[in-house]
């Protein structure tokens, strides 16, 4: 029978985080979506907080979702939930450009 020494267990490590450490990220998404699925994908975002700047549109048969949103630095996961977001209305990702920059007082 082994016997498991006992490691004392590491510490995560922490970094503080202040809620008001705001970020603007910059979410642009190109792809396809019926004429169709427009309103229904604009719906969907406006209906998302902190979203600004919204355009939706189709130009020479390529989709394209362009907005702003106010995130923190805590907010993983955000650019994925836009992105399960459009595709739930009917737009198929082909390419996504994100920023991310502070917000400036």
């Amino acid at each position: 029978v082994a016997e498991e020494a006992e490691a004392p267990a590491e510490q995560p490590v922490a970094v503080p985080v202040s809620p008001s450490d705001k970020l603007i990220m910059f979410f642009q998404a190109d792809g396809t979506m019926s004429e169709s699925a427009m309103p229904a994908v604009r719906q969907a975002l406006e209906a998302t907080e902190g979203i600004s700047d919204l355009k939706v549109q189709i130009s020479e048969g390529i989709a394209s979702v362009e907005l702003t949103k106010q995130t923190t630095i805590q907010a993983t996961g955000v650019a994925s939930g836009l992105v399960e977001i459009i595709q739930g209305a009917g737009f198929k990702l082909q390419t996504l450009n994100l920023s991310i920059k502070d917000e400036e007082l």
